[in-house]
């Protein structure tokens, strides 16, 4: 029941923005405001349809109090695929992305879901993107530090004001887009602290010092030799 009045509240901004602009089509308006129009459809109609995916996905999440799939995954491999999938988004904003993978196959070792997990790293990695410039550059790093595997996530986007540090976790909420004024689902950050959670490890958000941009981290534990326990 939550899950439908939040679905029902956070659909009516797009609903209504899509219904405005198709309101206001008319076939004698000039072609380039009527090429407006119909891209804030398509926009909204966008972020209506990711923001419904993402609340299932978590949805799924929160009911699970254990990991139903367990399987041991490279997340060397994992990543370096994500990575390869989220291109043509960076190609498409100009920003570029570097991957740093100082770790041996065998120390990125973990045991876990593959779907979640990559959904996870590609929510942290299409956010630093989704908030980089133009010429900007998102460096990623996987490594083991502390006997767990470390994913990082850098931008040098606009960082985390103080007011929504408490926040940026929250269900939801949002912080608007530098340029476009835009806001996302508020579910990527949910989806990856989840998916954390049942993976015994841990996901946080800071701005870089020094900055300016922030830093995503992904803590997970690492498989032991010879083991083949999972996550409780």
């Amino acid at each position: 029941e939550n899950y439908v009045q939040a679905l029902t509240h956070e659909l009516k901004s797009p609903l209504a923005a899509i219904r405005g602009a198709a309101e206001l089509l008319d076939e004698t308006m000039p072609p380039e405001q009527r090429a407006r129009f119909l891209a804030n459809i398509r926009a909204e109609t966008d972020r209506s349809e990711d923001l419904v995916r993402r609340l299932l996905q978590l949805a799924a999440l929160e009911r699970q109090s254990n990991l139903e799939k367990r399987e041991k995954i490279s997340l060397l491999s994992l990543v370096s695929g994500e990575l390869v999938s989220l291109g043509s988004l960076a190609s498409a904003k100009r920003v570029s992305l570097r991957f740093d993978d100082t770790i041996s196959e065998a120390d990125a070792t973990i045991v876990g879901d593959p779907i979640m997990l990559a959904i996870a790293v590609r929510n942290l990695v299409a956010n630093a993107i989704d908030f980089s410039a133009e010429g900007d550059e998102v460096r990623i790093v996987l490594r083991k530090e502390d006997g767990r595997c470390l994913f990082e996530v850098e931008d040098n986007g606009p960082g985390i004001p103080d007011y929504a540090a408490n926040r940026i976790f929250d269900r939801f909420y949002s912080l608007k887009h530098p340029v476009t004024g835009r806001k996302g689902s508020g579910l990527g950050l949910c989806l990856a602290r989840e998916t954390a959670r049942l993976h015994g490890g841990e996901v946080t958000l800071d701005n870089r010092q020094p900055g300016p941009g922030a830093r995503a981290r992904l803590t997970l534990p690492l498989t032991r030799p010879g083991s083949a326990s999972s996550p409780r």
